[in-house]
């Protein structure tokens, strides 16, 4: 998970698979995501993510 979205940006966290998220908002490619078990917020690459 990283502070901005692009992958030059500063990594805040490496979420295990399976990590349960909300979606704040897209942006290129990028979601806007808070981790629902912690609170903390950051952006992951799209292809990351995956919905049940």
């Amino acid at each position: 998970m990283h502070k901005a979205p692009n992958p030059t940006s500063p990594l805040i966290e490496i979420l295990p698979t399976g990590t349960v998220v909300a979606v704040i908002k897209e942006e290129s490619g990028w979601v806007h995501i808070l981790v629902t078990e912690t609170g903390r917020d950051g952006w992951v690459n799209a292809k990351f993510l995956r919905s049940d």
